[in-house]
């Protein structure tokens, strides 16, 4: 065999190599940390725990501290989650100014490659956490100190980007925050709260299917006739009570709860969905091809939606992607509830307060124009590398393809061990010790879980909190 060729092999048996190194290693981030929630379904909080120590599935980043604060909350170790989210708030800080080196090498190579800052929503959640963290210390003033954060950096964050997200406002943060001043005696500031979750509820319902929970109803009823606001108490009487949209009557009992007691049950069940790799393919045709190859990106991305039929003497080349993606909804329509029995006799059901599989399927397609136009953007400054080394040598040129293939993935990386909804149970009770059981059904209706809260104490006028999770 003449030197040349042999030579030739040696590269080209080097590229194969390369390659072969450079795939093993491109498992998405799903799907390396997605084996966190096995411990967690078991009750396996430590295993949970030192999985994520060990492993770091996703580097030492931002992912990785989202997991282990929640792992830590789940297993009680409180003081410890909120250590861990802290690192988390001041790395958030740190990388709203991204270095111009990322970015270039994240447009060579993949979007891995940055650092991840997280969703918005994933943002302020740090701030909920930390606020169930101290709530469960009995530290309800620093609670109401992360309500108040997570509602500022909810409205920093959402007027950053130039195309305003879905999720613009957290109405949940605002329903909890509400209850917290009222709970330490700040009617003023709880009644502010609670008109501002009303409203920002109204978006919810438009956006993502979850409408005002019959409690918060009562809660703006009950302080503004508490306050003497007669005309917004005749107007959220009519509103809530009155007509076909009714959900509850005027005359119910716990709309004077003087000298009573509540318990206000957090539930969070399931997990919210994973993001996946999802490959495409997109054309581009011999004539499209020049000097100013960069100016394709809009057309392509264009052709992704509306792909065109042409025939393979005029190809050029096959552009091949990949695009984070959120799998398929379930079907069943129905979702997850739980009743809650208070002392083996009265019972309610939990109402949908927060869906985070809905907010992050928003939130991913209100990025997807940009990530798939970057995307596009890296996929033919690659190409245009191939090319030009395919000129030089062929073999160099295979090299070069296989390498620049092999890097290309999606970014998966999103907090994963976060539940799917958190929903809310609220129960006026007289002062004293009580016992709950929380029956937890799954969409198909069927039980999945029986919790019980023993010897629960509530003073007349105060507000205990109580959080519970189910896993899947």
């Amino acid at each position: 065999m003449p030197l040349s060729r042999l030579r030739s092999w040696a590269v080209l048996s080097s590229a194969l190599v390369a390659s072969t190194w450079f795939t093993s290693g491109c498992a998405t981030y799903s799907q390396k940390a997605l084996a966190v929630r096995e411990p967690l379904i078991r009750g396996d909080f430590a295993g949970a725990e030192t999985f994520l120590v060990e492993e770091k599935p996703g580097g030492d980043g931002l992912p990785y501290l989202f997991e282990l604060g929640l792992v830590q909350r789940y297993a009680e170790q409180f003081d410890a989650s909120n250590e861990t989210f802290d690192q988390a708030e001041l790395l958030i800080e740190d990388l709203w100014t991204k270095s111009v080196s990322k970015e270039l090498l994240a447009f060579a190579t993949s979007d891995e490659t940055i650092a991840y800052d997280g969703e918005i929503w994933e943002r302020v959640l740090v701030n909920y956490y930390r606020a169930l963290n101290y709530i469960d210390l009995g530290r309800y003033e620093d609670a109401l100190v992360e309500c108040r954060k997570l509602n500022e950096r909810l409205r920093v964050f959402a007027s950053s980007t130039d195309d305003p997200p879905t999720y613009e406002t957290d109405a949940f943060a605002l329903w909890m925050t509400g209850m917290l001043y009222e709970a330490g005696g700040d009617v003023s500031d709880a009644w502010v709260s609670l008109r501002l979750a009303d409203e920002a509820y109204g978006q919810w319902k438009e956006s993502y299917g979850v409408a005002a929970p019959v409690a918060l109803e009562r809660d703006l009823l009950r302080l503004a006739t508490a306050q003497g606001f007669r005309n917004e108490a005749d107007e959220y009487r009519a509103r809530f009570t009155e007509g076909e949209g009714a959900r509850w009557s005027a005359d119910d009992p716990d709309l004077d709860p003087s000298g009573r007691g509540e318990i206000v049950l957090f539930w969070e069940e399931g997990f919210i969905p994973a993001k996946v790799q999802a490959e495409a393919t997109i054309p581009i045709l011999e004539d499209e091809w020049g000097d100013h190859w960069i100016e394709l990106a809009p057309t392509l991305a264009n052709r992704y939606h509306h792909p065109v039929r042409y025939r393979k003497s005029t190809l050029e080349y096959l552009l091949r992607f990949a695009l984070p993606a959120y799998p398929p909804p379930a079907p069943n329509p129905h979702r997850s509830h739980a009743r809650v029995t208070l002392d083996g006799e009265r019972a309610v059901t939990t109402e949908l307060a927060s869906d985070l599989e809905a907010i992050a399927r928003h939130g991913l397609e209100d990025r997807s124009g940009n990530i798939l136009l970057r995307t596009i953007a890296r996929g033919l400054a690659k190409y245009a590398m191939t090319r030009a080394a395919r000129k030089e040598n062929e073999v160099v040129g295979v090299l070069t393809n296989l390498l620049t293939a092999a890097t290309e993935k999606a970014d998966t990386r999103s907090w994963i061990t976060l539940p799917r909804t958190i929903q809310v149970a609220r129960l006026v009770v007289p002062p004293g010790t009580h016992d709950l059981e929380m029956v937890c059904f799954g969409p198909d209706g069927r039980e999945k879980e029986r919790v019980g809260f023993a010897g629960v104490t509530v003073g007349a006028n105060e507000v205990r909190f109580l959080s519970h999770r189910t896993f899947e």
